[in-house]
């Protein structure tokens, strides 16, 4: 059973039908932005401080937000499979996003906190709630990631 839900989640996440709730979203995303000072632009030097009215707006749309955060689920499990993370999932996703060429630094760095977030806790929860991940489950994994990122 658990198996079938976490192809499911694999499914679910790379058709970006995540069933998250907004109020996790939210809680996320403002998570990000409350750590954002702490996260280094591509030129080394750390985000700023954002002024009151830049504080007005989301850092990105809350359906990037979305997106990205499903993206980070997917580089969680990944992760917990013991599968090489960075190459298969987390570098080609930032690779597509900065190929957008609509994102600012900041919102590279944002994009980045908000996926490492969403990473960290799918694959802590998912070894603290299921504990290893079947092999079985790391090559469906490995071949969902393979198709979602392409030669990316």
């Amino acid at each position: 059973m658990f198996r079938i839900l976490v192809l499911v989640c694999l499914i679910s996440f790379s058709s970006q039908s995540f069933a998250g709730s907004d109020v996790q979203l939210t809680k996320i995303m403002q998570l990000a932005r409350d750590i954002l000072p702490n996260a280094k632009l591509s030129d080394g030097s750390f985000v700023p401080p954002e002024t009151d009215e830049e504080k007005k707006s989301p850092v990105i749309p809350p359906e990037d937000a979305k997106r990205v955060t499903i993206a980070g689920a997917n580089t969680g499990i990944a992760e917990w499979c013991g599968l090489d993370w960075q190459n298969l999932s987390y570098l080609k996703f930032m690779k597509q996003e900065r190929a957008k060429l609509i994102w600012s630094d900041k919102q590279m760095a944002y994009i980045g906190l908000l996926h490492g977030i969403m990473q960290g806790a799918t694959s802590d929860m998912m070894a603290k709630e299921k504990g290893a991940c079947p092999p079985e489950l790391a090559k469906q994994a490995k071949e969902k990631l393979l198709v979602m990122y392409p030669n990316s």
